[in-house]
């Protein structure tokens, strides 16, 4: 079962991108973090934040969208 965390990360991420966007570009990231859907939580936020923010960006035209997600990411991690 996902792990609240992860729910959340893909709700804020998938708002910008399309849920099967999201959810591959997330998995794909935390893996390489040593998580995964069920294990994710905060502190994996605050180090792979900045990776997950710069690869949904890659499918955000808008910069200030991008901005707005990369803050909604970081705000997970708190």
């Amino acid at each position: 079962m996902p792990s609240p965390t992860y729910t959340a990360l893909l709700g804020v991420v998938s708002s910008y991108t399309g849920a099967e966007k999201a959810k591959g570009l997330i998995d794909r990231q935390i893996e390489k973090g040593g998580a995964n859907e069920d294990t994710l939580d905060k502190s994996h936020i605050k180090q792979l934040g900045v990776r997950i923010s710069d690869c949904a960006s890659l499918y955000i035209d808008d910069k200030r969208k991008q901005d707005e997600c990369a803050k909604k990411i970081q705000s997970l991690a708190n």
